[in-house]
């Protein structure tokens, strides 16, 4: 991470495509806290973390797994098993 940002520590450019990923959907996701506040509020991703790898994945899922518990989460995905372990209803389209 560290290497990411030498050159500057706004620009996103250095960072590989998993952490790009991972960075945006984690401001979105702090962004609806702080607009939603205490009140429950749905989330809905379209498979933002495609490029993550599974050590950061597994992490991540930590964060999404507990935003849930205040409300509903709906993630659109082509690979379910990437969120095996969250909990939940399964859809097959």
């Amino acid at each position: 991470l560290r290497r990411a940002f030498d050159k500057d520590p706004m620009r996103m450019d250095g960072m590989s495509r998993g952490m790009t990923e991972q960075t945006g959907l984690l401001i979105r996701l702090a962004l609806a806290k702080l607009v939603g506040g205490s009140r429950p509020f749905p989330i809905v991703i379209d498979d933002r973390l495609v490029n993550t790898d599974r050590a950061r994945m597994d992490r991540f899922g930590y964060v999404l797994k507990t935003l849930a518990e205040d409300g509903q989460m709906i993630i659109a995905t082509c690979d379910e098993t990437r969120y095996m372990g969250l909990g939940g209803n399964v859809l097959r389209l």
